[in-house]
């Protein structure tokens, strides 16, 4: 069947939901991960050929003393309001859940957020809308302009989807991975929003877990993947992984009634590409504990942030980032900083460190399942910093009678 109700869909079986979890600043990294180690003096060396983007951005550190313990720090990068990067050209594509586990509420809220967000494209822009259930609905079967004309055809295309039938995310973004990628986007980002509740029941690939893996293993970072969820019952395990996995980021609103409004600006505060694939190196003894392991891009509108752990007597921190722009030129940042004069930060920003690193964990375990120690590192930080984990029991361990046998 069409995606526009004009014909007979399936049965639209809904798996079982899982509590939605704390949701974090930034999601966006690919585990495993190797630090960098640096002298042992703490320096940055610097490379050659690399613009100093330091002028053009504000640096802000916060820190979080624990006595006896050392503390934990935040440091914030935000482009400045006359930051002079040229924007990127870039490729967008909304994916819209239309199965039958999406209440009709829910799916208005989708394409009215949707909707808005194509009516604020960038002129070079380009963008496909994908509506899926069983099987996916492609709009234009390409990129697409923001013309006037396009605009047209994506309001009838986003008005006439009615929700029906099984749900096949897998099926849904597989043309934007790989070698069978039919979409274009050579020399330009690509930014995929997916808006659903994540409850697989069918397709090629409906095991959480191994949807996660394939996606990314195949993916290998060149489509940032955001994940938009709202109300009830969604399927927090995968939409967080899924896109911390592939350097984006999941964010859920609990009111569906207003959640178009909050993926709307979900859109636009990344909309705008600075600067683009970066990588960083934090001195030293900090590497191991700094997180997110791998950085999303560097948007206009949207604060990057990297956490970290201290241990005591630690004085400096020493950050080095690089990237591209949108010339192809090589940017660089160095910034060195006294913990001293950071300012304070309140209570949460240890338990937001916490859930950082147990994402880092969770997106090793989905690849090592059976790693014993890896989940009782997780369960220990959890408890520690008093998180909740939806996600272990409901999703990791299929076969919860046989796992308690073997931890007895």
């Amino acid at each position: 069947s069409s995606p526009c109700g004009d014909g007979t869909g399936g049965k639209g079986d809904v798996a079982d939901s899982i509590p939605s979890v704390i949701p974090l600043q930034m999601r966006a990294s690919v585990p495993p991960y190797s630090p960098t180690i640096l002298p042992e003096d703490g320096k940055l060396l610097p490379q050659e050929n690399l613009s100093v983007l330091d002028s053009l951005l504000e640096i802000k550190l916060f820190k979080y003393p624990v006595p006896s313990e050392g503390g934990y720090y935040r440091i914030d990068i935000i482009p400045k309001k006359k930051h002079g990067f040229a924007p990127f050209k870039k490729d967008i594509i909304f994916c819209i859940d239309v199965s039958g586990s999406i209440s009709r509420d829910k799916l208005d809220e989708f394409k009215q957020g949707v909707g808005n967000s194509i009516s604020k494209l960038n002129p070079d822009d380009r963008f496909e809308i994908i509506a899926f259930r069983q099987k996916s609905y492609p709009l234009f079967g390409r990129f697409a302009s923001p013309l006037p004309e396009n605009f047209q055809k994506a309001e009838s295309f986003l008005f006439k989807l009615t929700k029906t039938g099984s749900t096949n995310i897998f099926g849904a973004l597989e043309p934007f991975a790989g070698d069978k990628d039919p979409y274009i986007s050579k020399g330009r980002p690509r930014l995929l929003f997916l808006a659903s509740d994540g409850q697989v029941n069918t397709g090629e690939v409906v095991d959480s877990r191994e949807l996660i893996n394939t996606f990314s293993n195949m993916n290998q970072e060149s489509t940032s993947l955001f994940a938009f969820s709202t109300g009830k019952g969604a399927n927090a395990f995968l939409l967080d992984l899924l896109a911390y996995r592939n350097r984006g980021q999941s964010i859920s609103s609990p009111d569906i009634q207003k959640s178009a409004d909050v993926l709307t600006k979900f859109i636009n505060d990344v909309s705008k590409i600075c600067v683009m694939n970066l990588d960083y190196q934090i001195t030293g003894e900090l590497a191991d504990l700094a997180f997110p392991k791998k950085l999303p891009h560097l948007y206009e509108n949207h604060t990057l942030s990297i956490y970290g752990a201290y241990p005591e007597l630690t004085n400096l921190i020493g950050l080095r980032i690089t990237g591209t722009d949108s010339s192809g030129k090589k940017q660089e940042l160095i910034y060195k900083a006294d913990l001293s004069k950071a300012e304070d930060a309140g209570p949460e920003l240890p338990k937001t460190w916490a859930l950082n690193y147990i994402f880092h964990l969770y997106s090793r375990l989905i690849v090592v399942e059976n790693d014993v120690n890896m989940r009782l590192q997780i369960h220990n930080i959890a408890k520690k910093f008093g998180i909740e984990l939806p996600y272990l029991d409901s999703y990791l361990i299929s076969k919860r009678k046989q796992y308690l046998n073997q931890n007895r």
